[in-house]
């Protein structure tokens, strides 16, 4: 059975996650951190084999960037701009998902969860994420900076 690996924020999509596996289930393995058994490794460990271990990879985007990893626990880590290696900057749990699927070819899909917020309507207009110019924009204001 084909696996899908649902990856994003939880606390604001918390709902969406939730409706999204149980549609999954029947078809498909729903793969997501409520069913991520402790085994001694961190949760980026856990996530990004879990990761790895799926056919594809589903992201749920919001405007709320997550939690951020205090260090990087993947020794093998495929993603070769990554801000936490060169030491520049912490990045979020569903960030480092998204790198590692795209750096290793992984089959996904994105979607922008609106919930009428106006980051999301902006957030359709581009054709690519690029954080400085989000930083730049007013309507990004009141938004915390991954610093």
């Amino acid at each position: 059975m084909l696996s899908v690996f649902v990856s994003s924020t939880f606390r604001d999509l918390k709902e969406e996650r939730k409706r999204l596996l149980d549609k999954l289930e029947p078809a498909l393995t729903g793969v997501g951190m409520e069913k991520f058994i402790p085994d001694g490794k961190t949760s980026q460990e856990i996530g990004i084999k879990k990761l790895r271990n799926s056919d594809s990879v589903i992201f749920l985007i919001s405007p709320y960037y997550g939690t951020l990893l205090g260090e990087c626990k993947i020794d093998d880590c495929p993603v070769e701009d990554c801000p936490m290696k060169k030491g520049e900057n912490k990045i979020s749990y569903t960030h480092c998902e998204y790198e590692v699927a795209l750096a290793e070819n992984k089959p996904h899909q994105a979607y922008l969860v609106d919930k009428g917020w106006d980051v999301v309507g902006e957030l359709k207009e581009w054709e690519k994420l690029d954080w400085a110019k989000a930083w730049d924009n007013p309507i990004f204001e009141g938004y915390p900076k991954n610093e």
